[in-house]
């Protein structure tokens, strides 16, 4: 039986790339929509086998599509097929139950070997969700504070603690990050979905900015 699609993405033209190249790969592709919400419902109306979701979509995104089919049981599988990649996203995408998580650079027929694999094996699951690093409430407050863009000092203030104390915690941080400054120490918060905005200003250090 001729395993069945729905292919959801917000740009016309790659949503129609996908449906040609998933046809030509022996799949039925039975709907190709822009948004979250119309993935929802045509997975609802259609109960198709599987359901290749972008993660960014006007309104509904993607996550939240994911959510909703999952928790309506409405299609087999659902498979995430985004240009982003970061831990975060990829680990609301397994929270939210999809099935497996390709960036839009992953061959076709990587992503047709995938599909079958994942119909064929209902309780298969193929998304690596990245581990977080374990900081501390204090290495969290930290962080925060970075975010806002507080000096050491600012930092001290804020916590209650002595400059030395704040630089110690930079350290740690910084190695368990794996980064070199405050400024990338940010960035990769939020890209592990740590921390929320950038700091407002603020020179690279280590740590030693007073």
């Amino acid at each position: 039986m001729t395993p069945t699609v729905v292919v959801a993405d917000d740009h016309p033209a790659f949503g129609l790339g996908m449906r040609l190249a998933l046809q030509a790969e022996g799949f039925d592709v039975v709907a190709t929509v822009e948004t979250g919400a119309a993935a929802a419902e045509e997975a609802a109306r259609l109960r198709p086998d599987a359901v290749v979701l972008d993660v960014r979509m006007p309104g509904v995104d993607g996550i939240e599509a994911c959510r909703r089919i999952v928790a309506a049981r409405s299609a087999g599988a659902v498979v995430m097929l985004s240009t982003y990649d970061d831990p975060h996203t990829v680990r609301r995408a397994a929270e939210a139950g999809a099935r497996a998580y390709l960036t839009k650079e992953t061959p076709v027929r990587a992503i047709a070997d995938l599909l079958r694999r994942l119909v064929a094996e209902p309780g298969l699951k193929l998304i690596d969700v990245p581990s977080l690093p374990e900081l501390t409430p204090r290495e969290r407050d930290v962080l925060q504070a970075l975010g806002d863009g507080a000096t050491n000092k600012q930092i001290a203030v804020r916590l209650g603690i002595g400059v030395d104390t704040v630089k110690d915690h930079l350290s740690s941080l910084f190695g368990k990050l794996d980064v070199s400054d405050r400024v990338q120490a940010v960035l990769a918060a939020r890209r592990l979905g740590l921390q929320g905005d950038p700091p407002r200003s603020g020179v690279p250090d280590r740590g030693s900015r007073a």
